[in-house]
């Protein structure tokens, strides 16, 4: 899953900045003055001096240091149909054919590190969970897909009760419904059993442990969908942090076990129709997942959404006042060895449209690029650059990846980036 996503704003710079610790200033002044824009999604970001992208790629995402607060941007430029024209890819379909198509008024807001995520997921779910309903007989609704799910962690430090766990546990004692899907992990330590079974005990909660990937593949979508229905808002988190206690706390310190923890991520949260389209990538899991056929139907049904009902339809997601725009794309992989033999309804052949989106913004960048990635291990992406610095002398090319004392060993995307044109470990 991948979010290509544009506003005028240049936050996504304190993290580059305070990490990047060599003859950054004149860059790092050209670039407040001139960067107009942020892509985000998962773990690799790109960037140029008169339109700022950030990608966060949602596979392997280790970010660099800084921290920032959730912070409206209703302020930004509204972008020009040429720039829109120029900087989105319009010509991608999703695994079924249909157009991937470029939303307007949409608002995000970008976290950098988990402990700003966490606040405001917190405050999202906190908010949901006070039993509101809707006069128009709507149903609130909490859906996660996720890697790693670990519940019990307060998500505010110094408060306890801010548990995933107990969220999950009030929202469902106020009727909201809550849906999970979560990676059936490798490591039987990790396997995410757990919160499954915890989910499942809920009175308005059914979770699946879904290992529908390919032999030795994962899911690792990251995603938190609410709808409130007092209010009528759908809300939408995406990007690269998991519920994991190593993106807040140091190693050794809270159950923290991960070398150089707290690792460093980006995310974002979206309202308006581009929360829609990371809804639908929730639905079409689910309805697609074999084992949910076997959740209880009665007293309470368990496998259906009531996501399919509100919003009810992408229109009433609208809001004028939202002037950025996003773009949701994916990557499923194609059928291959698998424990299922039918694959997903969804994307019969798979989708790279993720893929997609990131070499477009790489051969169309004119200043700068700028890349955090745990892995480097894509030829292509390797290739692609190595074009763009041949088509524009002028590019500046930065690519950050971490040391190999807090990340696996390097040797596989160590070449990557030396094919680019020389790398340092951060």
């Amino acid at each position: 899953m991948n979010v290509n996503s544009a506003q005028a704003d240049n936050g996504a710079l304190r993290s580059f900045e305070e990490d990047w610790n060599f003859k950054k200033e004149p860059l790092m002044s050209r670039l407040k003055t001139n960067s107009r824009r942020v892509l985000w999604s998962g773990s690799v970001g790109l960037m140029d001096a008169a339109r700022f992208w950030i990608f966060m790629f949602s596979v392997f995402a280790l970010l660099d240091a800084g921290a920032l607060s959730e912070r409206a941007s209703a302020a930004d430029r509204q972008l020009t149909p040429s720039e829109v024209e120029s900087w989105f890819n319009h010509n991608l379909v999703d695994g079924v054919g249909s157009n991937l198509l470029v939303r307007p008024n949409v608002h995000v807001t970008e976290f950098i590190d988990g402990a700003d995520t966490f606040q405001a997921m917190n405050r999202r779910i906190s908010t949901v969970a006070g039993g509101l309903t809707s006069i128009r007989g709507e149903k609130s609704y909490i859906y996660l897909l996720n890697w790693w799910i670990d519940d019990t962690f307060p998500l505010v430090s110094n408060f306890p009760s801010t548990t995933l766990s107990n969220l999950l546990h009030k929202a469902s004692d106020s009727r909201v419904e809550i849906r999970g899907m979560f990676w059936n992990q490798v490591d039987p330590r990790h396997r995410n059993q757990r919160q499954v079974d915890n989910i499942n005990s809920l009175a308005y909660g059914s979770a699946i442990l879904d290992n529908k990937v390919r032999s030795f593949g994962s899911h690792h979508q990251k995603i938190l969908i609410i709808y409130d229905a007092a209010i009528h808002e759908l809300v939408a988190f995406c990007g690269g942090i998991d519920f994991n206690r190593d993106r807040v706390y140091p190693e050794g310190t809270n159950g923290s076990s991960q070398p150089g923890a707290p690792d460093h991520d980006v995310h974002c949260m979206f309202v308006g129709p581009a929360a829609w389209d990371l809804l639908q990538i929730f639905r079409k899991r689910w309805d697609d997942h074999p084992a949910r056929a076997s959740l209880p139907t009665a007293p309470i049904n368990k496998q259906g959404l009531t996501g399919i009902n509100y919003p009810r339809n992408i229109e009433a997601t609208l809001n004028p006042g939202h002037k950025q725009w996003a773009q949701i794309g994916h990557t499923y992989p194609p059928p291959g060895p698998s424990a299922y033999t039918d694959w997903y309804d969804f994307a019969p052949h798979g989708e790279q449209t993720a893929r997609a989106i990131i070499l477009h913004a790489i051969a169309h960048a004119t200043n700068y690029i700028y890349m955090e990635d745990q892995y480097m291990v894509s030829p292509e992406a390797s290739r692609a650059l190595q074009a763009a610095l041949v088509k524009n002398p002028k590019l500046q090319l930065i690519i950050l990846i971490p040391h190999p004392a807090i990340t696996s060993p390097q040797p596989f995307y160590a070449s990557s980036a030396e094919s680019v044109g020389g790398w340092r470990f951060g």
